[in-house]
């Protein structure tokens, strides 16, 4: 994404046809919980705001097909929800309402995890963080953001002094957002945390008992539960 931030050259915006300076657009929006992978497509910053979190049909197909490579697309958390509605996109309308579906059971997991971060502190929810994944650099040569696959990629070592604050920041960062998020007032998509009250309290009962791995299970266990519930409640309505 630096990359194409970068990159000052103006170019033929595939899909508005403007001559612009291109942005990265996931396929799969980190906002539906998609992984922070490296399939990008080039679009003007207009085109890629106007698309406001969703996928299209298209570009579920091209999701599809890197699975079909068995590499991972969706994050741990949201790979329940999205195996119940990629097979059911067969256009943009339905990929829409794939998107909506998403992007609320992504609000309702963050939800759970904010609950758990309030009343529980931050020793079990670290289990999911990755700081190793800071202690390495990377530079690029031969960027072209219609042609990904000329890039070359040089990893950099970092010195100890950086790799601390690079590590510090990736176990801080993730907290910071969870109290941001429980700050907010003003949302548009539904909880369903009411229908799922014994198994939170089970799970923080859990994490107190200090019984990390039986926690894992319980909270994977909610989440598909929460999945089940808002894709019944929201592709069915609609």
């Amino acid at each position: 994404m630096g990359e194409f931030q970068k990159d000052n050259k103006l170019y033929e915006c595939p899909n508005c046809h403007h001559i612009r300076k291109m942005s990265a657009d996931h396929i799969g929006p980190i906002s539906l919980g998609f992984r922070h992978h490296i399939y990008f497509k080039p679009l003007c910053s207009s085109c890629n705001s106007s698309k406001n979190n969703r996928f299209t049909y298209s570009d579920v197909k091209e999701l599809l097909e890197i699975e079909q490579r068995n590499e991972d697309v969706i994050s741990w958390h949201s790979k329940h929800i999205w195996d119940k509605v990629k097979f059911l996109v067969v256009d943009d309308s339905t990929a829409k309402t794939a998107s909506n579906i998403m992007a609320s059971a992504h609000q309702n997991v963050l939800y759970l995890l904010s609950t758990i971060y309030q009343r529980t502190g931050k020793e079990f929810l670290r289990r999911y963080l990755h700081p190793e994944y800071s202690l390495t650099d990377y530079r690029f040569e031969d960027f072209d953001p219609f042609d990904l696959g000329k890039l070359k990629i040089k990893q950099k070592t970092l010195t100890s002094k950086n790799k601390l604050k690079n590590q510090e920041r990736a176990s801080r960062v993730p907290f910071e957002s969870l109290e941001e998020f429980a700050a907010k007032d003003n949302r548009r998509h539904r909880f369903y945390h009411e229908c799922i009250t014994s198994e939170i309290e089970n799970i923080i009962a859990t994490i107190d008992n200090k019984d990390f791995d039986k926690a894992d299970e319980l909270l994977q266990a909610a989440i598909s539960h929460l999945a089940d519930i808002i894709f019944d409640s929201e592709w069915v309505a609609d």
